[in-house]
């Protein structure tokens, strides 16, 4: 999973829905086996992870969608009234 995200943030958003899809909006999910990761973008390639858990069943649980969409308003909200500081590679 870690190479995968290390690679989503080089090149950009998987093609491949193997490896990860769009679930709605601008959230998606990164697929390993039963392993799940709900993730959506940000400026540029910075990725932003929102949970993860296993797969049980055949649909993404509604509840572990609800819960991503939620944190990804209250991130972009918190963003725009700058509560938000953003760290690159550099610490800066």
């Amino acid at each position: 999973m870690l190479a995968l995200l290390g690679r989503v943030a080089i090149e950009g958003p998987p093609r491949n829905i193997e490896i990860s899809h769009q679930i709605k909006g601008k959230l998606f999910e990164f697929i390993q086996g039963r392993l799940r990761v709900l993730w959506f973008f940000d400026e540029g390639r910075l990725i932003i992870c929102t949970g993860g858990f296993v797969k049980k069943g055949r649909k993404t649980p509604r509840r572990e969608i609800d819960h991503a969409i939620r944190l990804m308003d209250d991130y972009f909200e918190d963003k725009k009234k700058a509560q938000i500081q953003i760290y690159g590679e550099e610490g800066v």
